[in-house]
């Protein structure tokens, strides 16, 4: 999981049922995404909770972006 480093705060935080929301997932998938590793990056914090910074999932996302190949 990557750290947060910079001196400045991302843009917004999301919930693991937000992001589950925006991509058209179950937080269970984000979760098993998770547990292996895999997925967009998020905090785990004190408490359990996790989040995702908004900027390091638009990073992400581009990351998975697939161009449309000629048949």
């Amino acid at each position: 999981m990557n750290t947060f480093q910079g001196s400045r705060l991302p843009s917004r935080f999301y919930t693991r049922k937000e992001v589950a929301e925006l991509l058209l997932l179950s937080s269970g998938t984000l979760a098993n995404w998770a547990s292996r590793r895999t997925g967009p990056p998020y905090f785990r914090l004190e408490d359990g909770h996790v989040i995702y910074s908004e900027d390091q999932l638009l990073q992400w996302l581009d990351t998975q972006r697939q161009d449309a190949r000629v048949a």
